[in-house]
């Protein structure tokens, strides 16, 4: 943003900058909502690590998961230490977009030939072994909880999270960095943009907005710009009133001379 637009702006930035924090931490508190059945399915698993018993039970854990709602206090900050991934937002089908979150269950007090009810007792690309078992705690690899979050409503706009944008007048766009397996197409920029208004902002304050594991970024600007809404009738009445003081002045010049002609005349 051009530092002159901020030096004549700066109450109406400080009131925008801190309506975009206010929206940035809504929809990270409601994006992280959708981790809860992940920390509930881990917690299932750790209780019946065997397998065979464990899908036997899926349907009612998966229907009681879908009952759930609300997101557990702490319950982010304790699986944080067991490395929570987001992929994405991305590109998961032709016909699906989203992102993929999964988080990795260990089960306490295991051997390592514990096969949990399965016919292996490690994964095959577990490599080295000690990233699948610690011999120390006893812990041992169980598998991944996985979800997939469909986006194509924020990516077209229409997500019930982008409402307050849209009734406050915002241009919005959200990016992430570009990951080291993604193909970057030429004249992309230098991160991934997976949510924009149309048209996109041009001369946005930035929000970050971390997500599990990921930076994103909001970019947000009033439509209308940052030129205060009281600018333009302050310029309409800067130009009238210079208007009316040089109207005033060529009558008083013009009386002026007025007056020194009737002066020679007299004298």
């Amino acid at each position: 943003m051009p530092a002159q637009a901020i030096a004549d702006t700066p109450q109406l930035l400080t009131i925008d900058c801190s309506s975009g924090l206010d929206w940035a931490a809504s929809f990270q508190l409601s994006f992280e909502q959708s981790f809860t059945p992940l920390v509930t399915l881990s917690i299932f698993i750790k209780q019946n690590p065997y397998f065979p018993s464990f899908a036997l039970n899926f349907q009612t854990i998966a229907d009681d998961v879908v009952a759930t709602s609300a997101l557990r206090g702490g319950a982010l900050a304790t699986v944080s230490s067991k490395k929570l991934l987001l992929n994405g937002p991305l590109d998961l089908l032709p016909s699906a977009y989203g992102a993929i979150v999964r988080l990795p269950v260990f089960v306490q007090n295991s051997s390592f030939s514990e096969t949990f009810g399965t016919n292996r007792s490690m994964p095959t690309n577990c490599v080295p072994q000690s990233m699948c078992y610690d011999p120390v705690t006893r812990e041992k690899f169980w598998g991944f909880v996985t979800i997939i979050l469909l986006l194509e409503e924020l990516r077209n706009g229409t997500d019930p999270r982008l409402d307050l944008l849209k009734q406050k007048g915002y241009l919005w766009s959200m990016t992430r960095p570009w990951t080291t397996t993604e193909a970057k197409p030429a004249g992309a920029g230098p991160e991934y943009v997976f949510c924009a208004s149309k048209p996109p902002p041009r001369n946005p304050v930035q929000v970050p907005l971390e997500v599990s594991n990921n930076k994103w970024t909001v970019y947000l600007e009033p439509a209308e710009g940052w030129t205060p809404a009281w600018k333009t009738g302050m310029l309409v009445l800067v130009v009238l009133g210079s208007g009316v003081l040089a109207i005033l002045i060529a009558i008083i010049m013009a009386s002026w001379a007025q007056q020194r002609a009737l002066l020679k005349d007299v004298l």
